[in-house]
């Protein structure tokens, strides 16, 4: 996957060709651990890959060095994903002296990205980087800044390609599906040959990703074994961030007794779950999850959670700044939006030391700055 325009859209990890799986954990998605298995190619394939991601999914150099003194504008809605995407873009920025503002919005409140939007462009941004925002809340104002050339990136949302969208950063709608196979894979090493029934964790508020994420999941693990299930426990918005969705899990499992995994599709749909699913005595249950946070690590140390599928939003931060780069410079930014982030799927034989997730590859940083010309 090296170049702006050689390989072809590989995502996350394993790709589907002709209703089979043709190819599982390119470099951007590798497992840790040599465990055998028994259910087919998925677990096999997820078994023999080691070590941690080690490429960016874009490594051409730049044409030249970007310009000095642009301004970049990240529309921040203050949750933890957005705090880490932040630190990204500001160091990112830094290495290339451009200018940094993150600028705090409610997501819940489509009216403080919109104004957030014009403020930035009146003001002279020349990036605007915008999180998790379907493009229904901003097409509107995509000429306007069309109109001034500002570059706007979009990053972990399920929106398609936009004109006026320069580039699409760690695109759900693209990529979910690889996520989800992954985590399939992931799930029938672990279960040595016994027959999984899974449940998959969504929330209508995630859209597309949520759909994505769940049919991947699904797909892999019923094609390579047929008696093995997978169901969805779909979560209200209301539930999220309360607790309340660790009582929907409960009384899905309560219903379905013979469920033994659940996979979420984001950190953020496991707000006390482990604890609730002991307590009602589902103490066998395993846990894997999507999009994981520095917080889920000590519960796969602890033995909580078995796995989960690392996403760098810090990297992802360098990604946003490196696209706009790319546009500046004449090179093609939008092959970003087939292109995610290196993702790291990590058991508890990874032997992870300290309680955060690591950004991968480990030398990230030195990587963009030789193609920036800046190292």
């Amino acid at each position: 996957m090296d170049g702006e325009s050689g390989g072809g859209a590989a995502g996350r990890g394993l790709l589907l060709r002709g209703g089979g799986v043709q190819q599982l954990l390119e470099p951007h998605l590798v497992r840790v651990d040599r465990r055998g298995a028994r259910h087919g190619s998925v677990a096999r394939r997820c078994a023999v890959h080691d070590g941690r991601p080690a490429t960016l999914p874009i490594s051409t150099p730049l044409s030249a060095r970007p310009p000095a003194g642009k301004n970049v504008v990240f529309l921040n809605s203050g949750v933890t994903p957005a705090q880490l995407m932040s630190k990204g873009l500001g160091d990112a920025a830094s290495v290339l002296h451009w200018n940094y503002t993150s600028v705090p919005i409610n997501q819940a409140n489509p009216a403080t990205l919109i104004s957030a939007f014009q403020s930035a462009v009146q003001t002279g941004a020349n990036v605007i980087v915008l999180q998790a925002t379907a493009s229904a809340e901003y097409a509107q104002l995509l000429p306007a800044a069309q109109a001034k050339g500002v570059i706007v990136i979009d990053q972990a949302s399920s929106n398609s390609p936009t004109p006026g969208v320069t580039a699409l950063i760690d695109n759900g709608a693209q990529n979910g599906a690889q996520w989800g196979q992954a985590l399939a894979g992931e799930t029938l090493a672990d279960a040595h040959g016994a027959t999984v029934h899974a449940a998959v964790v969504t929330a209508p508020i995630f859209g597309t990703i949520s759909d994505a994420v769940s049919s991947g999941y699904k797909s892999a693990l019923t094609q390579q074994c047929a008696q093995c299930t997978s169901d969805t426990i779909p979560v209200p918005a209301g539930d999220i961030f309360t607790g309340q969705d660790a009582k929907d899990i409960v009384s899905y499992l309560q219903v379905h007794r013979d469920t033994n995994y659940v996979v979420f599709i984001s950190s953020l749909l496991n707000v006390g779950t482990r604890a609730a699913l002991n307590s009602a005595g589902f103490t066998s249950v395993k846990l894997l999850i999507n999009d994981a946070l520095d917080s889920d690590v000590a519960a796969l140390q602890s033995g909580q959670v078995t796995a989960l599928l690392d996403q760098p939003l810090e990297v992802d931060g360098w990604m946003s700044i490196d696209a706009a780069a790319r546009a500046m410079t004449g090179g093609d930014a939008s092959a970003y939006n087939t292109r995610p982030e290196p993702t790291w799927l990590i058991t508890q034989a990874t032997h992870l030391s300290g309680s955060s997730l690591p950004e991968v590859p480990f030398d990230y940083q030195q990587q963009f700055k030789t193609m920036w010309h800046v190292a």
